[in-house]
C-alpha cells in the first residue's frame, strides 16, 4: 500500500497514465522533428498562457533539455533557468533549445564553444554537473528512458542573460 492509505492507487495511475501520454508525444515530436524540448520542475509543466504569472508553485528553478539528438550520434542539450520561472522564460528557453538543436545537426558543439543567438547573447557550451536522481540535481530522465543512461551524452548550454 502506498504511503497515506486508501486513495493513492487511483492518484498513481492517473499518474501513470499522463506519464504515457507525455512519452508518446515525445516520441512522435521526436519522429516529426529529430528531437523534442523537455520541462522539468517539481510539478511538471502547466499551459498557462499568462506571461507575468509563475508557472510552477513550488518556487524550484525550471530546468530544460532535448531528447533525441542520442539518435544522431549528438549529445542532448540541457539550459537551467536560475530565477525565470515564468511561462515567457520557459517558452524562450524552448526557442533557444530549438535554435541549438538545430544548428549542431549541422556542427556539433563542443565545451568551450561561445555562440551568439538571437537578442545578441552569447551561449558558452559546458559540461553539467553530475546527474543524480537522489539529490534532486538536474535529471535528463526521458532521455535516459528513451536511449538508456550508458548512451546519453549531455551538454549545457548557459546564456549571457
Amino acid at each position: 500500500m502506498l504511503p497515506g492509505g486508501h486513495g493513492h492507487g487511483e492518484e498513481l495511475f492517473r499518474y501513470a497514465a499522463v506519464m504515457d501520454t507525455v512519452l508518446r508525444n515525445t516520441i512522435a515530436t521526436i519522429a516529426a522533428h529529430g528531437w523534442a524540448v523537455q520541462i522539468v520542475s517539481d510539478h511538471g509543466c502547466g499551459n498557462d498562457h499568462d506571461h507575468d504569472r509563475p508557472l510552477f508553485r513550488s518556487g524550484r528553478d525550471p530546468y530544460l533539455y532535448t531528447v533525441g539528438l542520442t539518435a544522431a550520434g549528438l549529445p542532448e542539450l540541457l539550459l537551467q533557468l536560475p530565477d525565470r520561472n515564468t511561462v515567457g522564460w520557459i517558452q524562450t528557453g524552448q526557442r533557444m533549445l530549438n535554435g541549438l538543436a538545430a544548428h549542431t545537426l549541422h556542427e556539433e558543439l563542443t565545451v568551450g564553444q561561445h555562440l551568439p543567438i538571437r537578442g545578441g547573447l552569447t551561449v558558452t557550451v559546458a559540461e553539467p554537473a553530475p546527474f543524480s536522481r537522489d539529490t534532486g540535481r538536474l535529471w535528463p530522465g526521458m532521455a535516459y528512458r528513451l536511449y538508456g543512461q550508458a548512451k546519453v551524452r549531455v551538454l549545457e548550454v548557459v546564456p549571457s542573460w
